[in-house]
């Protein structure tokens, strides 16, 4: 967002978006104008090879709730473990506390999809995120290595 200040009321071009087609533009004075940059999806970097993320008429994605019957985690897409917040999603509200909240709440559910799908995200296995989660696990089973320490 850009803004501009002006010391007396500048007058400015006009279009309403939802304007009569063929209405004339107004003039209307501001002392100040507020630029808003983006406002379109930039989601065709997701429509790459066969899988595609599901997306609006318009190119939001569609995640969870808009997904019908299918179970998600929030914020999460037809495409499993990957989750769109913020103005890419559909129905945004293009507002940056909108998105930093939803932001926050789908970090959560990565952390809850990695509990289960950790083996085939976190592929490098010399990472010590892919470690502490192969240590997890293995407790959890009770295989060696596990919550007891011991190599069997």
């Amino acid at each position: 967002m850009v803004k501009f200040e002006h010391a007396n009321p500048v007058k400015i071009h006009y279009r309403r978006k939802k304007a009569a087609p063929g209405s004339a533009p107004e003039w209307i004075e501001a002392d100040v104008i507020y630029v808003l940059t983006g406002g379109l999806p930039r989601t065709k970097w997701l429509e790459n090879g066969t899988a595609r993320a599901a997306t609006d008429d318009k190119g939001f994605l569609l995640t969870d709730i808009y997904l019908g019957d299918r179970q998600k985690l929030i914020f999460e897409t037809d495409l499993p473990g990957v989750f769109a917040v913020g103005d890419v999603r559909v129905k945004s509200q293009q507002q940056v506390g909108q998105a930093v909240g939803q932001g926050v709440a789908a970090v959560a559910a990565m952390e809850d999809y990695l509990k289960d799908h950790w083996s085939k995200v976190l592929i490098d296995k010399t990472r010590k995120v892919y470690q502490d989660h192969k240590v997890a696990d293995e407790a959890k089973a009770g295989s060696p290595g596990g919550a007891n320490g011991t190599n069997k």
